[in-house]
């Protein structure tokens, strides 16, 4: 393949980055207006509804109960999904994107590809600056110029005050995709480390406390 990830063109030509950035957001568009009509791929609830299971590791058995029907409360959608939608698994073939990474593809909300940019742009960059290097090749400012170009694409607005109550709002969506990866099998050792800490902090104290604010979230955004 002639081709590169689209991480390493937007770092060796960075003058090029809002072009590369509306290319990213267009893909992320594109992929989603794909639909899964004959039910091909896992359909998202599903898997997260066994993901919610095994959170019964950490979790209450009325705390797992609580964390199902937030899991309900999703669109019941059949866009197809990447799972790890970030520019280091995307290829940049002769001007053409091409995703690349793609085991973990499932249908439903598009919100949870929205959570994977979200993870990756705006909260890595703050929370772990060394894993943007890692995972996607890029420097933590580069992973924040991107993340907030996509969002003001994604806003429609390049309004300061528009962009932040979004982002305050999906923060607590996040915080529900961000527990659910906690479930999947085969946790990676780092995850399966932090998981504890995540659970507590950011279930236990963000996002059950807040459950019906978060499922009126994943209905309307």
């Amino acid at each position: 393949m002639n081709s590169g990830t689209l991480s390493a063109a937007m770092r060796a030509e960075p003058e090029k980055l809002p072009q590369y950035v509306k290319m990213y957001y267009d893909l992320y568009n594109e992929l989603h207006s794909i639909h899964d009509t004959e039910g091909i791929y896992p359909k998202l609830k599903d898997c997260f509804h066994q993901q919610a299971d095994r959170l019964g590791r950490w979790l209450s058995p009325d705390e797992v109960k609580a964390v199902h029907s937030i899991v309900d409360a999703l669109k019941d959608e059949d866009s197809v999904l990447h799972g790890d939608f970030h520019p280091g698994n995307i290829m940049l073939h002769n001007g053409e994107l091409l995703l690349i990474d793609i085991p973990d593809v499932k249908s439903g909300s598009q919100l949870y590809d929205l959570a994977n940019v979200f993870r990756d742009m705006i909260s890595c960059p703050q929370s772990t600056p060394h894993m943007c290097e890692i995972s996607q090749g890029l420097t933590p400012e580069m992973c924040s110029q991107i993340g907030n170009m996509f969002f003001s694409m994604y806003c429609k607005s390049t309004d300061p005050e528009v962009i932040g109550g979004f982002m305050k709002q999906f923060g607590l969506v996040y915080g529900f995709f961000m527990t659910m990866f906690i479930g999947e099998e085969d946790l990676h050792p780092e995850a399966e480390k932090a998981a504890p800490h995540i659970i507590d902090q950011l279930c236990r104290k963000i996002v059950l406390p807040n459950a019906d604010t978060v499922k009126y979230l994943l209905q309307t955004l």
